[in-house]
């Protein structure tokens, strides 16, 4: 197994591959990677990739709270890759501290509504806190579900006509739109859940 081999298999499979079935094969190309990983290092300080596979690695052995670090580090060279949020988010999305999870969603999606599975956790969570920064999130989402309008209308879902309405009445400050809006959002993603076996 060469260097980069190790990043482009799954987790699991790396792991059951190599940890089960070829363990001191696995031991030798981890200890390998890592003394490649300590040159890169050395060569490239700038640009963030070394964290990122950093990052990667960690994954692959199973240490999320290493691998949110590293991504963190090489946020701080690579600002404006946006990635790196959503990478640090879909670590810490089932994370048992509610603000992690919450925190984690906000970086992933600022300056970012363009990726569905990070908009319904945003659009959950503003909906929950009744936070008027869901009218942004409903605009961007009304666009992003709009070439789905038919399959959500074979479930009874009408995007075109539902989403508007609710975004007027958050316009209109209707306080009672909230506990509404937060049912018909969970109806539509678990739709486009069934729909396109997303996680």
């Amino acid at each position: 197994m060469g260097f980069f081999d190790v990043f482009k298999k799954s987790r699991k499979q790396v792991n059951r591959e190599n940890q089960e079935q070829e363990p001191a094969s696995f031991a030798a190309t981890l200890l390998a990677t890592k003394k490649s990983l300590a040159i890169l290092h050395q060569q490239d300080t700038a640009s963030g990739i070394p964290e990122i596979l950093d990052a990667k690695l960690a994954e692959i052995l199973d240490d999320p709270e290493t691998a949110v670090k590293h991504y963190q580090k090489a946020m701080t060279l690579r600002p404006n890759d946006q990635m790196l949020g959503s990478e640090i988010f879909m670590l810490l999305r089932n994370n048992p501290d509610a603000a992690v999870r919450n925190q984690a969603i906000l970086d992933a999606t600022k300056d970012r509504l363009d990726n569905l599975v990070l908009l319904e956790t945003l659009v959950r969570y503003q909906a929950e806190n009744k936070d008027p920064q869901l009218l942004q999130s409903l605009t961007a989402l009304i666009d992003m579900l709009a070439p789905f309008a038919a399959t959500l209308a074979n479930q009874t879902i009408d995007i075109k006509t539902e989403l508007p309405a609710f975004k007027l009445r958050l316009e209109q400050q209707d306080t009672t739109v909230w506990p509404e809006l937060k049912t018909r959002l969970i109806q539509i993603f678990n739709v486009m859940r069934q729909e396109f076996g997303y996680q």
